[in-house]
This record gives C-alpha cells, structure tokens and sequence, in this order.
C-alpha cells in the first residue's frame, strides 16, 4: 500500500503520527490507530500475527505523503510489538 497518512491512496496499515522529542532526546508519546488491531477477531490487520510487528523511529518527521518513507530519514529506533506478559 502506498506510504502516507496524507496520501490520497490511503495510507499503510502501519502509519502513526508524528512524536516529538526533546533536546535530551526523551518523549512520551500516545498514539491510536483504527487501521490495525491488537488481537484477533477483527477485519483490520492484527499486528500480533505470525509475523509479527515492529515499532521503528525514524530520524526526522515524516510528511506523509512522499514514497516511500515520507522524508523520515534514518532508522534510529525499533521496538518488537508483542503481547503483554
């Protein structure tokens, strides 16, 4: 799917706005997606299937629109998504 939560094609079950950081380099971000689940029993994409998820940070803002990344820039971060234990 093409990338964007701005593109008039639709975004890509993934897409997540922005998170701002401080100067320290810490934030505390809260986001919501209606385009993917967390469990199965729903028609949207579950993000806990066989194959997994990743959370990725990238260096600078996305624009959400330009493919493929949308200008983010380098990978800095990346977090496994797995179920509570």
């Amino acid at each position: 799917m093409p990338h964007g939560l701005l593109n008039p094609e639709g975004p890509d079950f993934g897409e997540l706005p922005n998170i701002y950081v401080g100067a320290d380099g810490a934030a505390n971000a809260e986001a919501f997606s209606a385009l993917v689940s967390l469990g199965a029993g729903s028609d949207r994409p579950n993000l806990l299937d066989a194959d997994g998820s990743a959370l990725v940070i990238h260096a600078s803002p996305d624009d959400h629109i330009t493919q493929p990344i949308g200008g983010a820039g380098a990978r800095v971060g990346c977090a496994v998504i797995r179920p509570a234990s």
